[in-house]
């Protein structure tokens, strides 16, 4: 499995990379930067390249670009590998070997060589390099974002920490930057992060609480990749819903025995269907079981609301 994970400035994507390393025993996996040179060793580099926060890509130019690099704390959730800071909160990268690798097709054949490993990057910096990584089924493309304001103080937090004394980008001036970074013509991130399958809204402040989020999410789901029987005919449902002549809802089913569409021995239906009690009565009087199913939750999610989902 490899997770790409994209998103806006200051959103808490390297956040969510590693709580998948540390959580899921995900391996992370980094680009290496045109502006740098080609790693001795692309796989394994004793002197690979720092994961630069690419959260900042487009403040690049920017004289507060340096406070786009910064440690992994609860309020900035981003990294820079070996950074120690004195805040209680922050959380920093472990420094040891990275994999570090000179193209999008570097990496996606390393992991194609070990595709039942779990590994994850937050590099994509074009849709370029996702279409690359899309061509493997074992590719989930995830986006984390935030509201604009929480996004800002997150970036002034971390300015602080790396350059204190220094005046705060102002919101005007941050705003322009994220949207540089998100709606340029030519380098805008906008297109690239609707393409996710799974959607993160980050509003958390605290790290402690978006891992316990995250845990009860269950990112590294693997019926995300590859969908069980249930979801298969549960979708198969679903598209049969579209033909359906009920003016007042849509409704639609699969008859199914061991994986096949034979007959019915059992009723599987959607966690947001109502399954109103004489209808239930009716199916338990003809033997038939009724099962509720709910599926690995996609689209956008809001971190704050899991009983949503």
């Amino acid at each position: 499995m490899l997770i790409g994970v994209c998103g806006s400035i200051c959103s808490g994507k390297k956040t969510v990379a590693q709580y998948l390393v540390e959580h899921h025993g995900f391996k992370l996996l980094h680009l290496q930067p045109h502006s740098q040179p080609r790693p001795s060793n692309s796989s394994l580099g004793a002197e690979s390249a720092s994961p630069e926060e690419h959260d900042a890509e487009s403040p690049s130019q920017s004289t507060d670009s340096t406070a786009f690099k910064g440690a992994l704390t609860s309020t900035a959730l981003t990294t820079k590998n070996g950074y120690q800071s004195s805040s209680e909160t922050t959380l920093t990268l472990r420094d040891g070997p990275q994999h570090v690798f000179s193209t999008a097709e570097e990496l996606l054949d390393f992991v194609t060589k070990r595709w039942r490993s779990r590994f994850v990057t937050t590099d994509i910096p074009t849709e370029a390099v996702l279409d690359v990584f899309l061509r493997r089924p074992f590719f989930l493309l995830l986006s984390v974002d935030a509201p604009l304001t929480v996004r800002w103080r997150r970036f002034q937090d971390r300015a602080r920490q790396r350059h204190a004394g220094e005046p705060d980008m102002s919101l005007e001036d941050f705003v322009t930057e994220s949207d540089t970074h998100l709606y340029d013509a030519e380098k805008g991130l906008s297109p690239l992060i609707s393409r996710a399958v799974v959607r993160l809204l980050n509003t958390s402040s605290s790290l402690a609480h978006l891992y316990a989020t995250l845990g009860k999410l269950d990112i590294p789901n693997p019926d995300r990749l590859r969908p069980c029987w249930d979801t298969y005919f549960m979708e198969l449902a679903s598209l049969a819903a579209q033909r359906s002549n009920c003016m007042k809802r849509r409704v639609g089913c699969v008859l199914v025995g061991k994986e096949r569409r034979v007959g019915i021995s059992e009723v599987v239906y959607a966690h947001t269907y109502s399954m109103d009690k004489d209808t239930a009565r009716v199916f338990r009087e003809a033997g038939v079981k009724l099962r509720q199913f709910i599926p690995p939750p996609n689209g956008l999610i809001h971190l704050e609301k899991m009983e949503l989902y």
